[in-house]
């Protein structure tokens, strides 16, 4: 957990970065900038909370080869000599040149700031911030000199409005840092160049992540495969989310394959499940190991997306926590639509 309440601003240098297959320039500042502390805040809003519920990486290292991963060095350095951090920024921000050679990748102001005072985990650390501003905005600003009223447009960047960013807290350096990203661009070739070229960071697979991953692939797999392509009833997608969380509440461990069989009663559906699954992390460049401990932190955490609603127009909220069987669902003659409850008791 990512607290900022407590953030403080400590030090940011901006270089421009352009695109070298394209003949454009890096152009590289040697002065950080200047901000006033009335001010501090909105750097808090926009470089910190943007990052808030984001997945969890970790820098990548080629068969454990700290050395091959520039980035990480890079920032390591920094958080070694933060009084350094101007002179490191420009050799990320010549890593970055280097890493964005295709020529759709636009021109963009890059960004590298500290942060003091970020608490993780209950604890107490610095951060580092590193983004690229690709897109500007046109904002309208009301002018007033005495009695003469004036209007002007200006560019620049909404508060909390990040095109590519990497927030690294200073914790777990042995094993990559904690590092969340946001990239807004699409998953064409061009746009990896982020992630992959320039950061070369990969998932966590903690068991806290494991957890997680597998929650958000199921509900994922429940309301698009179940619900949206196999058009199957709502109340039967509500049992299977209630069979999956009863899973995780029950075991220790998790084996993928009997929380498969145990969770989908159907073969055929199963078996779709496991393609899904497949295709799930191959695309979100994931891996799940296929028995791993349950983090009831993971549990607790994410157990609001798989809250078990059944939305009916306007009018009715109906909360389903236990036995499919007793919920029935019909029409009767004139064709209104309703359900049926079955219960013992009125608590």
């Amino acid at each position: 957990m990512i607290e900022f309440k407590e953030a403080l601003f400590k030090l940011m240098a901006i270089h421009n970065v352009g695109n070298s297959s394209s003949g454009h320039p890096l152009v590289l500042t040697d002065k950080t900038v200047m901000v006033h502390t009335e001010v501090f805040h909105l750097l808090v809003d926009h470089f910190l909370e943007p990052f808030k519920d984001r997945e969890s990486y970790a820098f990548d290292f080629a068969n454990g080869e700290v050395d091959l991963n520039a980035c990480y060095n890079l920032v390591k350095r920094i958080f070694e000599y933060p009084d350094h951090l101007l002179t490191i920024s420009q050799d990320l921000a010549r890593h970055l040149y280097d890493a964005a050679v295709h020529p759709n990748i636009k021109d963009g102001d890059f960004c590298v700031v500290r942060f003091d005072q970020v608490i993780y985990e209950d604890e107490v650390t610095d951060a580092l911030v590193l983004c690229k501003s690709e897109t500007m905005d046109t904002f309208l600003q009301f002018l007033q000199e005495g009695s003469t009223n004036g209007l002007q447009a200006q560019t620049g960047i909404p508060v909390g409005q990040l095109d590519k960013g990497c927030l690294i807290i200073n914790t777990n350096s042995d094993s990559g840092y904690q590092v969340y990203i946001i990239d807004q661009a699409n998953k064409s070739i061009e746009a990896q160049y982020w992630r992959k070229f320039f950061l070369n960071v990969t998932p966590r697979s903690d068991q806290f992540h494991q957890t997680a991953h597998l929650m958000q692939m199921t509900k994922s797999f429940i309301h698009q495969n179940l619900g949206d392509q196999r058009q199957i009833d709502k109340t039967d997608q509500v049992h299977y989310l209630n069979k999956s969380m009863e899973y995780l509440h029950t075991h220790e461990q998790v084996n993928v394959h009997d929380f498969t069989n145990e969770v989908f009663d159907d073969p055929v559906i199963q078996g779709v499940f496991a393609q899904f699954q497949s295709n799930y992390l191959a695309e979100n460049q994931m891996e799940m190991e296929p028995v791993f401990d349950v983090s009831e932190k993971a549990v607790k955490k994410y157990s609001r997306v798989f809250k078990s609603v059944l939305k009916l127009d306007k009018n009715f909220h109906i909360y389903i926590h236990g036995d499919r069987s007793l919920i029935e669902k019909g029409m009767d003659e004139d064709g209104r639509k309703y359900y049926k409850l079955y219960y013992q008791d009125e608590l």
